[in-house]
């Protein structure tokens, strides 16, 4: 199996017991970003990520907002099984000096709802740390990048690969689509050049490998979704692909 593909398809699966051990003793913080919102910083502090649920979360309030609803939308998300108090949702791109400080945090503003959600956790808590252990991020991930952010960072790294003798030098198109979806946003790149299958499989290797260290897989109900998401086609293919917005020249 190709060397990303095997990356995103590590899964670990505690036993019951010993899963349920884990999920009850989780941080209150990890619980109200469970399964993938959330950076340990170096110096020991916390970094709130957008989960899919938050940022599903934070379009029902701005419908509710907009019709003036009474219950803020708790009703309608609570249907969908999308709830996240507001107060959480806000916390997104928030820094704590430490795990103790975002945990007693948490707890003061939805200390109810996490005490709920841990028991949801542990009605199924292998499934828990299976959904968690899909999720990653590269260690110079960049939460900044926008579409043209990602198409400059695949085009140099295209040039770096050609140049290290890694992928055929040849003239690469990268076209690169936003993928928003109801979550978080996500990027999906159409690699194209003239190469054959087993060329372009290669091609796709190293690209995606090159990628790791600014790349990140998101959790979209219990499903891993690539951030940057490659695929190759052929350049015939990719001029009549029009919604594929943004296209350069990768060539060195």
């Amino acid at each position: 199996m190709p060397m990303f593909r095997k990356l995103l398809s590590r899964i670990c699966k505690p036993d019951r017991s010993a899963a349920a051990a884990l999920v009850s003793k989780l941080p209150a913080y990890q619980v109200a970003f469970w399964p993938d919102g959330w950076d340990l910083e170096p110096g020991g502090g916390v970094l709130v990520r957008d989960t899919h649920a938050m940022a599903e979360a934070r379009r029902w309030f701005a419908l509710a907002d907009r019709n003036g609803s009474r219950d803020d939308g708790r009703r309608v998300m609570s249907v969908h099984g999308v709830f996240v108090p507001r107060a959480i949702v806000d916390l997104a791109d928030r820094r704590f000096a430490s795990e103790e400080v975002a945990s007693v945090a948490v707890q003061l503003i939805a200390g109810e709802w996490i005490a709920e959600r841990r028991r949801r956790l542990l009605r199924s808590p292998e499934r828990t740390f299976s959904e968690r252990s899909l999720s990653w991020r590269g260690s110079r991930y960049k939460p900044d990048l926008d579409g043209q952010g990602v198409r400059a960072l695949v085009e140099g790294l295209i040039r770096m690969a050609v140049y290290g003798g890694f992928i055929p030098d040849l003239d690469y198109r990268v076209l690169v689509h936003t993928v928003d979806g109801y979550g978080v946003v996500a990027y999906r790149c159409l690699v194209t050049a003239a190469l054959d299958q087993d060329a372009a499989g290669e091609v796709l290797d190293v690209l995606g490998a090159a990628l790791v260290p600014w790349n990140r897989v998101l959790i979209r109900d219990a499903v891993a979704v690539p951030w940057i998401g490659l695929e190759l086609g052929s350049i015939q293919g990719a001029h009549q692909a029009e919604h594929f917005t943004v296209a350069m020249r990768g060539r060195r």
